[in-house]
């Protein structure tokens, strides 16, 4: 079963390096879109549903809270990816989404998506 992803994060690096480190240890990831800006992410949604976002919080203009309300989360898993602020800390905890801080610990990550897809957890 692959798993359609989209990154979103305004730093251009940030993404190249989730993507580099998903194509490495978790194949059955697919990045089929990534998004510089919540705006661009909401286009993307529009277009297409994804299984996985990996969301950035603080970003120009909009921040990843406001991506939130167009995520359908019974279909969408939401992984938060952000070198957050203690001003956001709390705000993540009370949404109970699972969260990973930058830089990406690859071993985190790997529970993280496993935690979500249990079914893919024998499938490395």
């Amino acid at each position: 079963m692959k798993i359609s992803a989209l990154i979103v994060d305004d730093e251009e690096r940030a993404r190249n390096v989730l993507r580099l480190i998903l194509n490495e240890y978790l194949p059955f990831v697919i990045i089929n879109d990534t998004a510089g800006s919540v705006q661009k992410a909401h286009q993307a949604l529009e277009k297409q549903q994804f299984d996985l976002i990996f969301l950035d919080i603080e970003m120009p203009g909009f921040n990843g809270f406001e991506l939130l309300e167009f995520i359908n989360q019974d279909y969408t898993k939401v992984i938060i990816t952000s070198a957050y602020s203690e001003y956001y800390k709390q705000k993540i905890e009370n949404l109970n989404l699972p969260s990973i801080s930058k830089p990406v610990e690859i071993d985190q990550l790997l529970k993280l998506v496993h935690h979500l897809f249990p079914e893919r957890e024998n499938h490395h």
